[in-house]
């Protein structure tokens, strides 16, 4: 785990600095940088194959809805088991003869298309809506992290002997010492996600808050 973890760093921060190399910084478009970089090396290097980029641009699309389907399937199961508990409403515990909760499935790309229209025709700019886009999904996946780690101290504190497949060594102290800076953690990030990168001035301040 500890090197799947270096690793992304390392390929995401060479990914980063690559596109820095190429493209001036106030150029820089955050949702399509990867292919201004290709489009600007292939025009410079081999204008002759600068056919390439589409051929790059297709294979990209193709990984980001893998990526999508994998999001998409995440949260449904989480939701899926929530409404067979009954605390969601019966219909979403209902699945279709594929095992797919289909009435979730629906929602999420309802709430996704309205939220996606929100961000693109109010954004002011395809940057603004990215980094809108961005500070969102890290705040959404924050509150899951603060339900993960507040209910995780309750159970350490009210239920210390209940088997787990997996504990933190150390003793309850360590335990609780890790949760806590876990939380405190989260609550750092979800507040830094509300104040606006420093290349915003004027009225997209307000715009992004």
């Amino acid at each position: 785990m500890l090197l799947l973890m270096v690793a992304a760093i390392c390929l995401s921060s060479v990914g980063g600095l690559s596109i820095a190399m190429v493209i001036p910084g106030n150029e820089i478009n955050l949702s399509a940088g990867v292919m201004q970089t290709f489009t600007v090396l292939m025009s410079h290097v081999a204008p002759e194959i600068e056919w390439t980029v589409r051929v790059i641009s297709a294979l990209l699309l193709l990984g980001v809805l893998a990526e999508i389907a994998s999001w998409i399937v995440g949260p449904s199961r989480g939701m899926y088991v929530t409404a067979q508990k009954n605390l969601l409403p019966a219909a979403f515990a209902k699945m279709n003869k594929n095992g797919v909760p289909v009435t979730l499935v629906i929602s999420q790309l309802v709430i996704t298309s309205i939220a996606l229209i929100i961000l693109t025709n109010t954004g002011g700019g395809n940057n603004m809506s990215f980094l809108i886009a961005l500070a969102l999904t890290v705040v959404i996946y924050l509150c899951a992290y603060f339900m993960l780690f507040i209910g995780y101290i309750v159970l350490v504190l009210k239920h210390p002997d209940l088997k787990r497949t997996f504990n933190i060594p150390g003793g309850k102290g360590v335990k609780l010492v890790v949760a806590i800076v876990g939380l405190l953690t989260s609550i750092m990030a979800f507040i830094v996600s509300f104040l606006p990168p420093d290349n915003i001035q004027g009225d997209s301040t307000d715009m992004y808050v």
